[in-house]
């Protein structure tokens, strides 16, 4: 049978992580990742999240970023440093905004808060559009929505109808419940704003002759482990990403002023405030969940914090 997690060693480990941040950037991508197949513009997956992998702890793993657009017409990114508990430029930059202007103002001045992205093990059980896929297992990256799903599945909430309903872990491979992934195109995006979690129930999968979900055997899910993706590698590090000075130094270069120089703010050693050209940044971020990916959440909602995650996980 699968092992059992021990959730507050991975609370532990976080705790006391720490790594040296240098200048250097290296692209991460999300091999084996599993992408929904639109049909007359819609598509309805049935997956079941899944733990960890046995060599990990964390059945998910979090990365933020920042993007937006500048007045020069073009992009800029950077992984945003709080993940690491360290100060961010661009987010210390927004809480300068909204210190200097009212509520309203500052929303035309800030640069956006940090997109969080997520990465989890699911198996797929029914997926009309694709059904080749089922029965397999695939790394699966979601955003806020889907992390929204989670957090609100794992907290006990009133039913008008049910009453209480408690909570439950949606990666729990007997008290779970399949996630139900809808999707429907929007222009160049698909809302995912229909998706949910069905009835706690055992993992399964979706018989096409029977047309019924079937229970998985102890065998069927030892198998399912075996297939499970470690997460790790998907992971952006500290010592992988750009540090604070690394950002203004990149900002500079694309933007062509410092950051905050329209503002008359210096952020870090080393960068000169400048007169304030007319490259300066933009105040439109882009738009929720827009990437230059196809097919992304177009819903932002507020972002669960892994530790918290993790301290109601462990109690499960």
């Amino acid at each position: 049978m699968p092992i059992k997690r021990d959730f507050q060693g991975y609370f532990s480990q976080i705790a006391h992580a720490g790594n040296a941040g240098t200048t250097e950037k290296k692209s991460y991508k999300v091999e084996n990742a599993f992408t929904p197949v639109l049909k007359d513009g819609t598509y309805e997956v049935v997956m079941r999240f899944l733990p960890s992998h046995p060599d990990e702890i964390s059945p998910f793993v979090e990365n933020r970023n920042h993007m937006f657009q500048l007045k020069n017409g073009t992009w800029f990114g950077c992984d945003c440093l709080s993940k690491f508990g360290k100060p961010c430029p661009i987010c210390d930059y927004n809480r300068a905004m909204w210190k200097k202007y009212s509520k309203e103002e500052a929303k035309n001045h800030t640069l956006g808060k940090f997109k969080p992205n997520y990465v989890s093990n699911v198996l797929i059980v029914r997926n009309d559009n694709a059904p080749e896929t089922e029965g397999k297992v695939f790394r699966f990256e979601y955003k806020s929505l889907v992390m929204g799903l989670i957090s609100k599945a794992m907290t006990d909430h009133e039913d008008p109808e049910e009453g209480i309903i408690k909570g439950f872990n949606p990666f729990d491979w007997k008290n779970g419940a399949n996630f139900i992934f809808k999707g429907v195109q929007a222009g160049k995006f698909t809302k995912n704003d229909g998706s949910c979690f069905g009835a706690q129930k055992p993992i399964n999968r979706w018989d096409r002759t029977t047309k019924k979900f079937v229970p998985l055997t102890d065998e069927e899910i030892d198998a399912i482990e075996a297939q499970l993706y470690t997460l790790a590698d998907c992971e952006h590090k500290e010592s992988d990403v750009r540090d604070y000075n690394g950002i203004l130094e990149s900002y500079l270069k694309k933007n062509g002023s410092p950051l905050g120089a329209d503002e008359g703010l210096t952020f870090g050693a080393g960068v000169a405030v400048a007169a304030a050209p007319s490259t300066a940044a933009t105040t439109s971020s882009i738009p929720d969940d827009a990437s230059f990916t196809p097919n992304t959440e177009s819903v932002d909602q507020d972002v669960t914090d892994s530790d918290d995650f993790f301290s109601k996980l462990s109690n499960m």
